[in-house]
Order: structure tokens, then C-alpha cells, then sequence
């Protein structure tokens, strides 16, 4: 494999077409394709399409097709290494032409020693009398099922995967290195012994690692890890993997676009045998950015079918907010008995699993009825605090969403939707970002391109400012303008760099904040001594949004790095929204007849200025 086609392989596993495209073309929704008008002839009805499931594009009108290099390579005007190297640049994939012969010629005999060992791990599940296919079918796995996820046995000792991979040529250091084998002495012998082994495959079905489950019955006692899987390395980064999602991505995009997300491995495997088979799940691990934005590449709608123990339950919590953030649409199925859905579907059938899938709760839902069930409603001091911590959460909703949830929360509780609305103001300034529990200038906030967010919620990329349409920007514009507030009030010798700076805030209440702890600087400066009482300056309302502001941003070892990636992030938003108006503009002008082409040369030329200045503030961002 060359290494051209290696990088175009890599490109093409990362990135979502349609978010690459919708930065250039306006794009509508139109079943399970979008549509727009053709940037490469002038037109007036949209005949170019482009397809989510197989990642490419297809114009109607004059034949242009192909996948997201192709595109580049039309629209910019590249070569096939140009196009290559901007997209790699803006996936952040570290490639330079002619650059990385050794590193691909490395990855291509992890590939093939990944493959050998999958194959050899199965022949093994195959044999007679192998125990792991014993476990397997006593699980209710059957042969075709175990020969479709390509599940196989690890025997370990003298006739395992060591001696197998020796005899055929294999360097045993490399296998090494993909945690295949153990240093042994002055050899090698297996990692895996006695356990079931699962392939994990990119998405477009290279084997890039495994997990290995134990079948010995009494691994509690003997305090035997369940699962063993494969560690990082170059291929593989379990971040931004899903189970099994080369074989079920095409089911997940004809469901609807909807995906139905489980824990562990034995689930999708065993739902899938079940014939549901729109179903994936995440590597054993809780779920990440990197997983979100795979599943949005398929999907628009998750239903979360997560065990609900304790355990279950948080990390149905903290995925949802994740896969929000990623613009999808999230519900989450509470099955009875504590079953997973491995042990669920086994006991009630295809059916009954659909149905629950059906009346699963929409995650806001959830997540405020979790929230409910800690506190005693009954006592005063148990309806003030669930108050106080399920207005942070509705500090976070879009506005339909808040007056949906507002009226919610008042027929469940009895508080009254004022009462809900107001502490929604008040633990808006620092709640929501202490619940997602991370540093807002280190949040990947979802795509902000022309068409990126309008597509996510169903509206219209019209080019005009999104953030007010999109959800994710909106809550994480608010944990930025709230971290500017505290760095000033930190560290007062940031005003010079935060001047003016009240013109990017989105929240009106933040910005009178702002405004009032700049005056309070400016004044001790003037003065010569040290910054008043800022309250004295604000009404009782945001006062104490101010303390809540205080006391909830974190302020992170370098501040003034801190600081830059905030201003960096605004600035990012702000040039994206120009350029969906250039790009907007650029578009009315190729759907006319007579094409001005001078005019239009001018706006790519704007386009590409706007990219350079983006290129430069994720520069600033990442530093």
C-alpha cells in the first residue's frame, strides 16, 4: 500500500464530508442526503448532492463526483498531494508529502500482523472442542454470528499465536509493539491466554486492535481482569473507535439515522444476532469526543442502552452531554431489572428490546430525573437544592428546550416556573460549566461551520450569526464570557487585552458584568489602589451572578494562556459566521445566469484570506 494511498485512507476515515463541504456549499437535508447548489457550474435549482453514508458528492447537473480529497482538489484548484496535505492539516493529522515513507511502511505491517493474528484467533474459536466457543454458544452466540464479527480464541503457551506468528516469517518485536506478545527472557510469548478474543476494526475494517475477555467463571475471586485490551499505538487510539462500526454503520444510517449505542462488546454482538443491527458501543471506556464525532458521521439520533446500575447511570449522564455537544439528538432506554442489553434481549426478544428503544426518554428528561431522584421533595431543604442544581442545567438548554423543561419541572415538582427561571440566571453564571466538569477554553465545542450547526438542529444555514441556533456554541460562549469575567477580576492587568471584547459577548447579563468589573479596574488605575466592591456597581441579580461567577470558574496554572485560548475561540466563532455570509453571498451569485465573475473571483479570494485568519487563530488555540 502506498503512501499516498495510506494518507487518503486515513483522510478519508476522519472526515465528515459534509461538515468539509457545508464550509463552501449551503447544504439542506433532504432525506438521507443533502443538497445544494453546485459550486462548480451556475445553476438555480440545487442538482448537487452529497452523501453521508458513503462520504462523497455527486452533481446531477455537470457530473462533478467523488469523495472529500476530490472535492478539495475541484474547488481549491489542487493536486492530489495539495488537497491531501490541507485536509490532513485541518484533521490534524500529521503528514508531510514524501514525509512519512518509514511511519506508513510501519503501519502497514501493524495491518497485516493484526490480520494474521485475527485469522489465527479464529481458526482457533473454529476447532473442535475450543472453549471459547463453548462460552460463546452457552452465551447464545451462534457460529454464523461469531463468524461475521470475526470473534476468535486465544490459546496461549506452546501452540498459541507466538509460535504461529514465528513460524510464518512474522517479526515478533512488532507483534510486540501492537501488545500482541510479552517479553519473555530472551523471547517473546503471548499476551493473551484462555480468553475470548474480539477484533476491533476502523470504520473502514482494518483490524487495528483487540479486546480479550476471560472466560474463567471464578475471575472475581481471583481478581482476573474481564477485559485486556490492545494499548495505543499507531494505528489504533481507542478514543476515536467504536465497536464494530465498519459492519454496522450502513444499518445505522437506514434506521434513520439513528444509532443505538451500548457499552460493552458481548451486547453488540449480541443485539446485532437479535436483528437489531443499527448498534454500536464504545471501547470499554466511557465515551469521547473523538467516538461522538464518529457516530455523527452516520447517525443523528442516538438511543443510549447503557446498564442502569450506578455506574451505568453516570456514564449514561456524561455521554449524553458528549454526544449533545456533537449536535445529536439523544434518548436514553432505563431497562428493568438491571439487565444490559445482552441479558435483556436473550430473556424478552427483538420486540420487547424495540419497544423500549421506542419509549426511551429524551436525555434532558433523564438527566433531570436522576437529578430529582437524589433529593427528598418533601423537606425544604431538598426542593431548594434539587432547585438550585437542575437550574444549571437548564442555564445550558436552547431556548425552546428551557421553556419546554421550565414548564416540565414545574408540573413535576410544584416550584413555579418563575422561581425555576430565575435560579436559571443566577446558577447559569457557573453551574453548567462546573457540570460538564472540564476547563471551557479545552472543550471541543462541535463544528461551527456554514451549515454545520443549521443541519445538526434542522434549520437553515442562512449565514447568519448561529450562534444563538446552536446549542453547543450557546453554552460554550457562556463558560468563555464567564471565564473572561473571572481572569479579569484574577489578574486586572488583562483589561487591555479584553477591551472591546463586550461586543462578542452573547449574553446581555455577562456583558453588563463585564462592562461593570472593566470599570471597577479602570477605576482602581485610576485611582492608583486597589479595585472596588464591583457589586456596588450592579443590580442585586447579577451581583450575584458575579460571586457565582467567581466562585465557579477554574483558573487554570497559566493564566494568560488560558486567556488567549478563550479570545482565540471568540475569534474563531466571529470568523466563522463572516465567512457563512461570504459563502452565502458567493452562492447567489454563481445561481444567477449571467455569472459576474469578477465579483465572485473576489469572495474566493475573501474565502481563502478568511481561512488563512482561522488557520492562524487555531494556531493560537493549540499553543
Amino acid at each position: 500500500m502506498s503512501e499516498t494511498v495510506n494518507i487518503a485512507e486515513e483522510i478519508k476515515g476522519r472526515a465528515d464530508i459534509v461538515d468539509h463541504i457545508g464550509r463552501v456549499v449551503k447544504l439542506r437535508k433532504r432525506g438521507v442526503l443533502w443538497e445544494g447548489l453546485c459550486p462548480f457550474h451556475g445553476e438555480k435549482t440545487p442538482s448537487f448532492k452529497v452523501y453521508d453514508d458513503s462520504q462523497h458528492f455527486h452533481c446531477y447537473g455537470c457530473g462533478a463526483s467523488g469523495d472529500v480529497i476530490n472535492f478539495y482538489m475541484k474547488y481549491y484548484n489542487l493536486n492530489f498531494v495539495e488537497a491531501a496535505t490541507r485536509l490532513a492539516d485541518e484533521l490534524n493529522i500529521d503528514w508531510k508529502p514524501g514525509g512519512r515513507h518509514e511511519s506508513e511502511s510501519r503501519k502497514k505491517e501493524y495491518y497485516a500482523i493484526n490480520r494474521e493474528a485475527a485469522m489465527f484467533y479464529h481458526r482457533a474459536l473454529r476447532a473442535a472442542g475450543n472453549p471459547g466457543y463453548a462460552y460463546l454458544s452457552e452465551r447464545g452466540i451462534a457460529g454464523d454470528t461469531m463468524t461475521a464479527f470475526g470473534l476468535g480464541y486465544a490459546v496461549g503457551g506452546a501452540g498459541g499465536l507466538c509460535g504461529h506468528l514465528a513460524d510464518r516469517g512474522v517479526s515478533l518485536e512488532k507483534a510486540a509493539e501492537m501488545t500482541l506478545l510479552v517479553k519473555d527472557g530472551a523471547g517473546y510469548k503471548d499476551r493473551y491466554y484462555k480468553r475470548v478474543m474480539f477484533p476491533l476494526m476502523s470504520v473502514t475494517g482494518m483490524v487495528v486492535g483487540f479486546s480479550a475477555r476471560t472466560i474463567d467463571p471464578h475471575e472475581k475471586e481471583k481478581h482476573i481482569a474481564k477485559y485486556i485490551n490492545s494499548s495505543e499505538s499507531d494505528i489504533f487510539h481507542k478514543k476515536d473507535n467504536l465497536y464494530a462500526i465498519n459492519r454496522t454503520k450502513d444499518s445505522i444510517s437506514a434506521a434513520d439515522r439513528t444509532a443505538i449505542l451500548v457499552e460493552g462488546q458481548m451486547d453488540v454482538v449480541s443485539v446485532w444476532q437479535h436483528g437489531v443491527t443499527n448498534v454500536t458501543a464504545s471501547l470499554g471506556t466511557a465515551l469521547t469526543e473523538g467516538q461522538a464525532r464518529l457516530l455523527k458521521r452516520f447517525a443523528d439520533r442516538v438511543v443510549l442502552a447503557y446498564d442502569m446500575d450506578e455506574s451505568g447511570r453516570d456514564a449514561a449522564t456524561k455521554g449524553g452531554m458528549i454526544l449533545r455537544s456533537a449536535g445529536l439528538d439523544v434518548k436514553v432506554v432505563s431497562l428493568p431489572s438491571g439487565k444490559d442489553p445482552d441479558e435483556f434481549i436473550r430473556a424478552k426478544g427483538r420486540d420487547a428490546f424495540l419497544e423500549q428503544a421506542e419509549s426511551a426518554a429524551p436525555f434532558l428528561e433523564y438527566r433531570l430525573s436522576r437529578i430529582l431522584d437524589g433529593y427528598d421533595m418533601g423537606r425544604k431543604e431538598g426542593a431548594v437544592a434539587f432547585l438550585r442544581e437542575a437550574a444549571g442545567v437548564v442555564a445550558g438548554m436552547s431556548p425552546v428546550e428551557r421553556d419546554y423543561y421550565v414548564k416540565w419541572l414545574e408540573q413535576v415538582t410544584g416550584i413555579s416556573a418563575s422561581a425555576i427561571e430565575e435560579e436559571a440566571v443566577i446558577r447559569g453564571a457557573s453551574d453548567s460549566g462546573r457540570d460538564r466538569g472540564v476547563s471551557a477554553s479545552h472543550v471541543d465545542y462541535g463544528s461551527d461551520v456554514p451549515g454545520g450547526a443549521a443541519r445538526r438542529y434542522g434549520a437553515d444555514a442562512s449565514g447568519a450569526d448561529t450562534a444563538a441556533d446552536d446549542p453547543a456554541w450557546a453554552v460554550a460562549a457562556l463558560d468563555i464570557q464567564r471565564g473572561l469575567i473571572g481572569l479579569l477580576v484574577h489578574d486586572p492587568a488583562f483589561l487591555p487585552d479584553l477591551r472591546g471584547r463586550e461586543r462578542q459577548f452573547t449574553s446581555p447579563a455577562l456583558a453588563r458584568i463585564f462592562l461593570a468589573v472593566a470599570e471597577a479596574v479602570e477605576g482602581a488605575s485610576d485611582a492608583g489602589g486597589p479595585m472596588g466592591d464591583v457589586s456596588a456597581l450592579l443590580d442585586p441579580v447579577d451581583a450575584e451572578a458575579l460571586r457565582n461567577v467567581i466562585e465557579g470558574v477554574f483558573i487554570e496554572e497559566d493564566p494568560a494562556r488560558q486567556l488567549g485560548n478563550y479570545l482565540a475561540r471568540l475569534d474563531e466563532k466571529e470568523l466563522k459566521d463572516r465567512r457563512a455570509r461570504v459563502v452565502k453571498t458567493r452562492a447567489g451569485l454563481l445561481a444567477l445566469d449571467d455569472l459576474d465573475r469578477e465579483s465572485i473571483g473576489q469572495l474566493t479570494a475573501e474565502i481563502d484570506e478568511i481561512e488563512k485568519e482561522l488557520a492562524e487563530t487555531l494556531t493560537r488555540e493549540r499553543g
